[in-house]
C-alpha cells in the first residue's frame, strides 16, 4: 500500500498572540492521540503556525482497513422454535429492528440463561472518512479565552475562519464543519504577497515556498529570526538586552515576516518610576527595551518588530517613535496631575469607587482589609502598624490618573506615590505586593506584612462574592476566585503562614454588614479554597495523597502541605503499602466486629497487664502507649517521624493479627482487642485518612 501525505491548513483571522501557542499546541497533540487511537501509522507530524494560519503536515500516512467484528445480544429465548411461526413476538421484532433473518444468529448463554445473538462483520472505515472526522471532531474543540460565531454555523472558534485546506496528497477533502469554504488555496504576505498560492499536493506546502511569500512558517524558526536581530541590532550600538520571554513569544505569534528596527526616545523620560516605563515600553507598545552594557540601567533605545519589509524603514522608525513619545508625554503629565493631591488623602476618594454592588464602595473595602490584615498580622508576629497603614493606602492609587489609563500598574503607582509620600518602605513594598500572586507562577509577596495584606485582601474579595452568591461556576469566573484562592494557598505554603484558615474567614464574614447564614457560608468558602490545594500542586503530588489529607477537613493550610510531604517523601523512600494495607484489615475489622458483635465500654486505664491477655498484645500496647505519649509532649507533631513509627508497629500488628482471635467469645477479650485497633487506627489519622489510598 503507498504512502501518502496528509495535509491541513486553517486560515484566519488575526489570531490573539497571547492564545495562538496553546490553540495551536491543542490541535497538534490532539490530532496526534487521534491517529493513534485509529491505528493510523505515520513517519512525521509537524506544525506550523502564525497569526493567520494553523497547519499541519503528516508525512508517510499509512492505513489499512481492517475487519471489525460486532456482536449485538438480543432477547432472551423464553421457548425452542422450530420455525418462523413459533418464534416469539419480542424476537421477531429484534430481528426486524436489526434487518436480520434468524437462520443468521447465534445463542449465547449469560448467567445460565440463553440469550439471542447476531455477529456483524464490518469494515473499518476507510483513511479519508476516518480524517475527516477526527479533524471535524478536533476543530470544534479547540479552546479559546473568547471564541465567537462569525456566521450562520453553531461552530465557535478563537477568530472567523475564512478557508480550510485538506489535502490527502492531490485529493481535496472537506469536513463535516458547514458553513466553511474548503479550497486548496493559501495566501502569501499579507501585504508583501497576497495572491494566492494553490496546491495541488500536499507535498507543495513547504517553509521554502513560503519564505518566497514572504512568510516563516515555522514558530521556533521565527523566533529565532526575531532574536537573532535585535541581538544584531543591540550590538550595533553596543547595548544589551533582557528578553522578556513573554513578550518575545506574542511578539513571535503576531508577525509572520519580522523585520527589526532600532528607536530612541527622549532621555527626560527615564526619569519615569522604572516599571512603569517598562510596562508603557513592553506591555502596550509591544517594544524589546536597550541597556547600558557595563550598569544594566535602561538606555532610551528600544527595538521595535515590524510585520513588513519596506525601503521606508525611517517613516516605520518615526511613527512608533511618536506612538511612544506620546504615551510617555501622557504618563509625565498624569504623574504630575496625581502629585497635585496628598496620597494619605485619596482614602476619602475611595468612597466614589464601586467595589461591587450590594458590597459598597472600595472605601468600604479598605476598612475591611485593615481590620482582616491587623487580626492576620497579629496571629503570624509581625508589625500590626505597618501591617495598618498599608492597608489603609493599598488601593488609594485608583483614584488616580495613572490608573485610569493603565489599570494593569495597581499597587506599582501605589508604592511609588507612597516612597514619594515619604512613607515606610515596608509600607510601600506592601502595597505594590498584596496583588502577588496575580497569576499562577507569578511571585509571591516577599516580607510577612504584604502576605497579611495580601491574604486579607483575596479573602475579603472570595467573601463578597460568595456572600451575593456570584461564585465561580462551571468554567466561568469572572472576578478571579480561583486564582485568589490558589495566591492565599501559594503564600501560606511558600511563605510558611501558619494561620487557622476558618477563624480568618470567618473574621472576615462578620466585618461584612447583613451577611445571613454566616456559619454555612464559611465552610463553603472554606471548601472552596482547600479545593484549590488539588489543583495547584496535583503535578507535584500523588493526588490520591492529596484528596486522603484533605478529606480530614483540616482548617491549616500549612499543617495539610507538612502531611501530604510527609507522606510523598515516605513514599519515596519507604513502602506505604504497608502501612495502607494494615490501615484498611483494621478498619475492615473494626467496622465488621461493631456491627455484628457486643462490646463493652474499654478506656485507657484498661490498657495494662491483664493475666487474660497475652504477651504480644501486651508488647503492641505499650509501644502504642509511648507513641502516644511523644504525640502529646511534643507541640508540633512529625509527620515523617510518626509515619516512620507506625511502619515499625506493622510487624507487630501483624504477630498480633496471626497470634489473637479478634472476634473473642468473651466480650471483654472481644472488646479489648477491638479497642487496641480503635486506638492504632486513631494513629494513621494524625497523619491522614489511608482509607483513600
Amino acid at each position: 500500500m503507498k504512502k501518502k501525505i496528509f495535509l491541513i491548513e486553517i486560515q484566519t483571522e488575526d489570531l490573539p498572540s497571547k492564545e495562538l501557542k496553546n490553540i495551536a499546541e491543542f490541535f497538534y497533540s490532539s490530532t496526534k492521540k487521534e491517529l493513534n487511537i485509529h491505528d493510523i501509522q505515520y513517519k512525521s507530524i509537524v506544525l506550523y503556525y502564525t497569526s493567520k494560519r494553523i497547519a499541519l503536515k503528516i508525512s508517510s500516512v499509512l492505513y489499512t482497513q481492517k475487519n471489525k467484528y460486532i456482536r449485538k445480544i438480543g432477547p432472551l429465548i423464553q421457548k425452542s422454535f422450530d420455525d418462523s411461526q413459533d418464534i416469539d413476538p419480542l424476537i421477531k421484532s429484534w430481528l426486524k429492528l436489526n434487518h436480520i433473518s434468524i437462520q443468521n444468529t447465534n445463542t449465547i448463554l449469560i448467567n445460565q440463561k440463553k440469550y439471542l445473538s447476531y455477529t456483524n462483520k464490518q469494515k473499518t472505515p476507510p483513511l479519508k472518512k476516518i480524517l475527516i472526522h477526527i479533524l471535524s471532531k478536533i476543530i470544534k474543540k479547540i479552546p479559546s479565552k473568547k471564541s465567537m460565531l462569525w456566521n450562520s454555523n453553531s461552530i465557535r472558534f478563537s477568530r472567523p475562519i475564512l478557508n480550510i485546506m485538506i489535502l490527502l496528497n492531490h485529493k481535496i477533502l472537506t469536513l463535516n464543519i458547514p458553513g466553511i469554504t474548503y479550497k486548496n488555496i493559501s495566501h502569501g504576505h499579507f501585504l508583501m504577497a497576497p495572491e494566492k498560492i494553490i496546491f495541488t499536493h500536499a507535498d507543495q506546502y513547504t517553509q521554502e515556498l513560503f519564505k518566497k511569500k514572504y512568510i516563516i512558517i515555522n514558530y521556533d524558526e521565527r523566533k529565532k529570526n526575531i532574536l537573532n536581530q535585535i541581538n544584531f541590532l543591540s550590538k550595533k550600538i553596543h547595548k544589551s538586552i533582557n528578553i522578556n520571554k513573554k513578550l518575545l513569544e506574542e511578539t513571535t505569534a503576531s508577525v509572520e515576516w519580522p523585520i527589526a528596527h532600532l528607536g530612541q526616545f527622549k532621555k527626560k523620560y527615564l526619569k519615569i518610576p522604572l516599571e512603569i516605563l517598562l510596562y508603557v515600553i513592553e506591555n502596550n507598545q509591544k517594544y524589546f527595551p536597550l541597556y547600558n552594557n557595563q550598569t544594566n540601567t535602561l538606555t532610551n533605545y528600544f527595538i521595535i518588530i515590524s510585520n513588513i519589509d519596506t525601503i521606508n524603514k525611517k517613516k516605520i522608525i518615526r511613527e512608533n517613535e511618536q506612538v511612544l513619545h506620546s504615551k510617555l508625554s501622557n504618563i509625565i503629565f498624569f504623574i504630575k496631575k496625581d502629585q497635585e493631591i496628598k496620597f494619605t488623602d485619596r482614602l476619602i476618594l475611595l468612597k466614589n469607587i464601586s467595589f461591587q454592588k450590594n458590597l459598597g464602595s472600595m472605601y468600604d473595602k479598605t476598612y475591611r482589609i485593615k481590620k482582616l490584615s491587623q487580626y492576620i498580622a497579629n496571629k503570624i508576629n509581625t508589625d500590626i502598624k505597618l501591617t495598618k497603614k498599608s492597608a489603609i493606602l493599598s488601593k488609594c492609587d485608583l483614584s488616580t490618573n495613572i490608573i485610569t489609563e493603565c489599570a494593569a500598574l495597581q499597587g506599582v503607582v501605589g508604592m511609588h506615590y507612597a516612597l514619594k509620600n515619604q512613607e515606610h518602605k515596608k509600607v510601600s513594598l506592601a502595597i505594590k505586593e498584596h496583588y502577588l500572586p496575580n497569576f499562577a507562577q507569578s511571585d509571591i509577596p516577599t516580607q510577612k506584612i504584604s502576605c497579611a495584606l495580601s491574604i486579607a485582601d483575596k479573602i475579603d474579595t472570595i467573601v463578597g462574592i460568595f456572600s451575593i452568591n456570584k461564585q465561580p461556576k462551571n468554567r466561568k469566573d469572572p472576578f478571579a476566585l480561583r486564582r485568589a484562592s490558589i495566591g492565599i494557598i501559594r503564600i501560606i505554603v511558600e511563605k510558611k503562614i501558619n494561620i487557622d484558615l476558618y477563624q480568618t474567614i470567618k473574621k472576615s464574614i462578620y466585618l461584612y454588614k447583613n451577611i445571613q447564614k454566616k456559619k454555612k457560608l464559611i465552610q463553603l468558602i472554606l471548601n472552596f479554597i482547600l479545593s484549590k490545594y488539588l489543583s495547584l500542586y496535583s503535578k507535584n503530588y500523588d493526588i490520591k495523597i492529596i484528596q486522603s489529607v484533605l478529606s480530614l477537613q483540616l482548617i491549616n493550610i500549612l499543617d495539610i502541605n507538612k502531611r501530604i510531604n510527609a507522606l510523598t517523601d515516605f513514599k519515596k523512600k519507604y513502602k506505604l503499602n504497608n502501612i495502607i494495607l494494615i490501615y484498611k484489615r483494621i478498619n475492615n475489622i473494626i467496622s465488621t466486629t461493631i456491627k455484628k458483635s457486643k462490646l463493652i465500654k474499654i478506656n485507657l486505664n484498661y490498657l495494662s497487664y491483664k493475666k487474660n491477655f497475652l504477651l504480644h498484645e501486651n508488647q503492641l500496647i505499650e509501644l502504642i502507649k509511648v507513641l502516644y505519649i511523644k504525640i502529646d509532649q511534643s507541640k508540633k507533631i512529625n509527620y515523617l517521624y510518626l509515619l516512620k513509627q507506625i511502619h515499625q508497629l506493622c510487624k507487630p500488628i501483624d504477630i498480633f493479627f496471626k497470634k489473637s482471635l479478634i472476634n473473642d467469645p468473651k466480650i471483654e477479650i472481644r472488646s479489648y482487642r477491638i479497642f487496641i485497633l480503635q486506638q492504632i487506627k486513631k494513629l494513621f489519622f494524625y497523619i491522614t485518612d489511608f482509607s483513600y489510598l
